[in-house]
């Protein structure tokens, strides 16, 4: 949703964004056959690769959160996504035999992926696929907020699959106002996080949505790239604030990953401001988010 105090055409501006967004879609979608980055994930071992210039900011955000993370969150999980069944994979989840995950993780390590200091050229070192499903999107958002902002569009509210970025103030004054999502089920109530989205991004990253359920378990679609396997703790979702939205995307999984007090500790150590929901209804607020709020 946009404001535009102008007599622009607001069906031009939407082909404007929706041009924008084809274009990310074009580059890092593993859906899509003919991407740059499936081309990456195909192609023989020993290749260099020229990246398109939104590839390579992500690329370069996700290896400094996986750094940070020491591999909580990981750019290269696309073997063991494919392996459990989620993404793009064809066939229905299911639990892989022990030996072949041992297998995949192989091929699954950031410190694996060979670039140059800018991220412009990356080297397949062979059966590396990348994913950048959990970062990609809130870069969506943070390329749609560019475009408005490039078309003096300064009152805005952008979302893509939940991650959320805010300019301005609607034509009331009021601000965008989000509600952070509670999982369903939470049995806590009145634990509702709102916010006032002004030039700040949010995104959230969730584990009780898609799942399977195998020998009596539940199987999230939240992998741990450290072990090969689904989250096992009790965090249900992350959600982070941060100037933009791809760093947001990017850190709510890492958090989500380490775990409730891990994560809350880690997010307390780097400053980051996210709200932790754990199935049994505590909601942790990081301190930098309990400034904030």
């Amino acid at each position: 949703a946009f404001v535009d105090r102008g007599t622009r055409d607001c069906g031009g501006i939407v082909d404007v964004l929706q041009q924008r967004l084809g274009g990310i879609v074009e580059q890092m979608s593993t859906w899509l056959p003919t991407s740059h980055i499936s081309a990456f994930n195909a192609a023989a071992p020993g290749t260099s690769h020229k990246l398109p210039a939104d590839f390579q900011t992500v690329m370069s955000c996700a290896l400094d959160v996986a750094h940070r993370s020491a591999g909580a969150f990981d750019p290269t999980v696309g073997s063991l996504v494919a392996l459990w069944g989620f993404g793009a994979a064809k066939g229905p989840p299911s639990i892989p035999a022990p030996e072949a995950i041992a297998e995949i993780r192989r091929r699954v390590g950031y410190r694996l992926i060979q670039c140059d200091p800018e991220c412009s050229r990356l080297c397949q070192p062979g059966g590396i696929a990348l994913d950048l499903s959990s970062i990609a999107k809130g870069f969506g958002v943070d390329a749609i907020a560019r475009c408005l902002d490039a078309m003096a569009i300064d009152s805005y509210l952008c979302e893509i699959g939940g991650e959320l970025r805010g300019s301005g103030c609607k034509p009331d004054g009021s601000p965008w106002w989000v509600k952070l999502e509670t999982p369903s089920g939470c049995p806590v109530e009145n634990t509702d996080t709102i916010l006032a989205l002004c030039g700040k991004s949010v995104a959230t990253s969730g584990n009780y949505v898609q799942y399977f359920i195998a020998d009596g378990r539940q199987f999230g679609h939240t992998l741990d790239p450290r072990t090969g396997y689904p989250i096992t703790h009790d965090l249900l979702s992350v959600s982070v604030i941060a100037d933009d939205c791809m760093t947001a995307d990017a850190l709510a999984t890492a958090i989500l990953v380490l775990g409730p007090n891990e994560g809350l500790a880690w997010a307390d150590a780097n400053n980051v401001s996210a709200r932790l929901c754990r199935r049994d209804g505590q909601i942790k607020l990081s301190r930098a988010l309990q400034l904030f709020v």
